[in-house]
């Protein structure tokens, strides 16, 4: 009906913008004049018709329960319709409709409603038109600031029509104010509310993430149940296998981008998925990154366990998100099939431990600074980020500054913190030492030993080498043996492999060096 009528109680020519869903909804196609936002526009019809200039703005949000039968379109297409019949009947001329679908009136980033303002800041309005007031925030720090404050000073009214909202009217302010406070106070307990009942949905084991994970999807008969997704879960179980078989991040990125296996992002927009990301669109696949490959290898969700409440919006009125304490997290193991078995994740768990003891550069070599850096705002671990390092640049960062965790953006050159380490260094040498002293005994040790002596400390240290490796070959003979016959498990097996093995890799190259 209102896409036949909206001829009858719009005015094409006068409008100066209408948001692209409205301009779908009515089957127009107008030019939006842009300078509307930028400076006011000499407008003679009002005058000429003795109406005044309105604009619509049109909210639609779950909170608000105006969805009809969950119809989207229909339920802005009723309450569109009830602005405009109020403008025929007042006789007022629509010079632009800004419409939103689907974001709660406490978020003050709205771009629609943006555009509105600056719109009504340039004066290229009388009159702001809405269902009613909570359709217009549902903050009492925007009610105050903008009908209160900045309307008047703009000359413009602002009218709600289901709450008799309408700041034309005498008296009528302490009803807004009133009226602020109770839609704000609504949100907030819905907040809680909303809150408290998905915290009980994860403690029962329920998924209540908007996407699956990957290697995961929702279930089509129960959508709080992950369901197995075959050809994602194979991806999972090649990278789990690759790296319990010492490959690394880098060789098992390198196999993915070769065999052009998609990431999760390009896998989950190709499949179909609301999924969206700006890297994940038609024509243009992401590549496989090491961090993508870490975050997955320690992803429990992969041995059946539910790992939620992970972050937290810091306030109904602030939509950023902070990082929850993991002892705080909600954790239900067994929630559902599980696509890595518990002995593949034991040895990469494993795996993980050596890892960060002695996290290796690109080189093979441990950096003098790996674990030893703190972030002064979080307290988190700095890593190194040596993107650039083909051109010399290496850098630290605040491990959690990429998942927006940390306000700390800044990095710090690698060469910067050596040679500050090294004046340190010097500084202390210079306030508690004679440099000449030192330097008389170190050239003494050096040149007093003879030759004789030298040879029979090299043989002696050789013979004492030896002895070690047989010994620790006999403790990994030993352990092989207990773990053939049960003593020990496969992940205790590697541990002391992996710890004995890399002793005797190390006597051998001291031998080495002898000769």
């Amino acid at each position: 009906m209102i896409v036949d009528a909206y001829k009858k109680w719009l005015d094409v020519a006068n409008l100066l913008y209408v948001s692209e869903n409205i301009q779908a909804l009515l089957g127009i196609d107008i030019q939006n004049k842009g300078e509307a936002f930028r400076t006011t526009i000499d407008y003679r019809s009002s005058q000429e018709s003795g109406g005044y200039r309105v604009i619509l703005y049109i909210r639609l949000s779950e909170e608000d329960e105006d969805i009809i039968d969950k119809d989207v379109s229909r339920s802005i297409r009723n309450q569109l319709m009830m602005l405009l019949v109020e403008c025929e009947k007042r006789n007022w001329i629509v010079v632009a409709i800004f419409c939103e679908d689907g974001i709660t009136g406490t978020d003050d980033n709205r771009p629609e409603w943006r555009k509105a303002l600056k719109f009504c800041e340039f004066r290229n309005t009388e009159i702001v038109l809405c269902k009613s007031q909570s359709r217009f925030s549902r903050s009492m720090e925007m009610i105050e600031k903008y009908l209160h404050k900045e309307f008047v000073a703009w000359n413009i009214r602002f009218v709600g029509l289901v709450d008799s909202t309408d700041t034309s009217v005498i008296g009528n302010k302490k009803a807004r104010q009133i009226n602020g406070l109770v839609n704000e106070w609504q949100v907030e307990d819905q907040s809680i509310n909303i809150r408290d009942t998905l915290k009980t949905m994860q403690k029962q084991g329920l998924f209540t993430g908007g996407f699956a994970p990957f290697g995961y999807k929702k279930n089509s008969k129960d959508m709080y149940q992950l369901t197995i997704d075959k050809p994602a879960a194979k991806i999972i179980k090649k990278i789990f296998s690759m790296y319990a078989n010492g490959n690394g991040a880098a060789k098992i990125c390198k196999y993915l981008n070769d065999k052009s296996i998609p990431t999760p992002s390009t896998y989950k927009y190709e499949s179909g998925s609301n999924f969206t990301t700006p890297l994940a669109r038609p024509n243009k696949r992401t590549l496989w990154h090491p961090s993508t490959i870490y975050n997955l290898l320690k992803d429990e969700v992969y041995i059946g366990t539910l790992v939620q409440h992970k972050s937290e919006r810091i306030s109904y009125k602030d939509r950023r998100r902070r990082e929850v304490p993991k002892e705080q997290r909600i954790i239900v193991p067994h929630c559902h099939s599980a696509i890595i078995d518990k002995e593949t994740w034991n040895i990469v768990s494993s795996r993980f431990a050596e890892f960060k003891k002695s996290r290796p550069t690109s080189k093979g070599e441990v950096s003098l600074f790996s674990g030893k850096i703190k972030c002064e705002i979080c307290n988190h671990t700095f890593y190194r980020n040596s993107s650039h390092e083909e051109r010399g640049y290496v850098y630290w960062v605040c491990g959690k500054r990429a998942d927006d965790l940390c306000n700390n953006k800044h990095g710090v050159p690698e060469k910067d913190m050596t040679g500050f380490i090294l004046e340190q260094i010097n500084n202390q040498i210079g306030k508690y030492y004679d440099k000449a002293l030192v330097k008389k005994n170190y050239h003494e040790q050096k040149t007093s030993p003879t030759i004789e002596d030298e040879m029979m400390a090299l043989k002696k240290e050789k013979k004492d080498v030896v002895s070690r490796i047989l010994r620790k070959e006999n403790v990994l003979a030993i352990a092989y043996e207990d773990r053939v016959n049960g003593i020990i498990d496969v992940n205790e097996f590697l541990i002391i492999k992996n710890k004995h093995s890399m002793d005797i890799d190390n006597y051998k190259k001291r031998l080495t060096r002898n000769k």
